[in-house]
């Protein structure tokens, strides 16, 4: 999915639009003569645009503001950080969800032989929760991705419908490990939700379908210090990712700081650091070129509440 080519592609496309090309779907004439004639056919591509967004965060400290202060300075420091990485967590949580539900498969195809087909999900009722998985083996196979098990999205009601499946093995009176056989274990987001009647949410996702990437500004990349000025880099171990830092000092005035009044009288000009993390990211997902004909590689299942 993310070759080395759209790797390079989207590092030097800082500040412009990132595209990546992908190829149009082929129906090859097949024979069964051998010729010498010159054969014919070509290749044809589409040029798909990439949505990359920015994510920034920061904040300005003081070191004054702790001379007469029951809190440590690295202590607010490492919680504002932390709030921050969270929140940021979430929405790239968000960003992957929409991603694949938007990108979901549309193409009913033989589908309903195993469940309804609707709103481009397979609506599987409730008593018949605990094939489910068992089934989806086969689903995938029947929309030509069965050479390896998906990887399943959910949510936290989505995880405890499967955790009694995976718990009940040969030593239960009822194994029903062998459902889940083969699979890693699920994804659970609190990004996935319900809709109407409907108890749990799970998206199969074959393997190599998504790709995602992140990028730094040059300058924090390059790195750079001009005293009270510095970019840098960070490698936030909450999200993963290597992220652009650019610090600078100024001067301030605290007196007014109703965050932490308590012995500020004085601090006119004081020391203030500012802190901006940032960077950018994209999704990526297989292109199919005929959505209404062909299968999707991400399938939604909607398990149904019971009735």
């Amino acid at each position: 999915m993310v070759t080395p080519s759209v790797r390079q592609q989207f590092d030097k496309a800082f500040g412009g639009t990132l595209k990546v090309r992908a190829t149009n779907y082929q129906d090859p004439a097949i024979t069964n003569v051998r010729t010498c004639a010159v054969q014919t056919g070509d290749l044809s591509n589409t040029v798909i645009p990439v949505t990359v967004v920015t994510l920034a965060f920061g904040f300005a400290i003081s070191r004054d503001l702790f001379h007469n202060n029951l809190m440590e300075y690295q202590e607010a420091f490492n919680s504002m950080l932390r709030a921050r990485e969270i929140k940021s967590l979430k929405i790239l949580d968000t960003a992957v969800r929409n991603y694949i539900e938007t990108n979901r498969n549309t193409y009913a195809g033989d589908l309903a032989s195993y469940y309804p087909f609707t709103g481009s999900a397979l609506r599987v009722p409730y008593d018949e929760r605990i094939g489910m998985f068992n089934s989806l083996t086969a689903i995938m196979q029947t929309m030509d991705f069965g050479d390896q098990n998906p990887d399943i999205l959910t949510n936290p009601m989505g995880g405890a419908q499967l955790n009694p499946l995976i718990a009940n093995g040969p030593q239960n009176a009822n194994n029903t490990a062998y459902q889940f056989a083969g699979y890693d274990a699920p994804y659970v987001s609190n990004r996935v939700t319900n809709g109407a009647g409907v108890l749990a949410t799970y998206y199969a996702v074959n393997p190599g379908t998504l790709g995602f990437l992140t990028r730094i500004d040059p300058t924090c990349k390059r790195g750079a210090d001009h005293g009270n000025k510095k970019w840098t880099t960070y490698q936030s171990n909450i999200l993963g990712e290597t992220m652009g830092l650019f610090w600078r000092a100024d001067c301030a005035d605290l007196t007014e700081e109703t965050w932490a009044t308590v012995g500020n009288d004085g601090l006119t000009r004081a020391e203030m650091e500012s802190f901006e993390w940032s960077m950018d990211y994209a999704i990526f997902g297989a292109w199919n070129p005929r959505p209404l004909a062909d299968y999707s590689p991400i399938q939604k299942i909607e398990l149904l509440a019971s009735v």
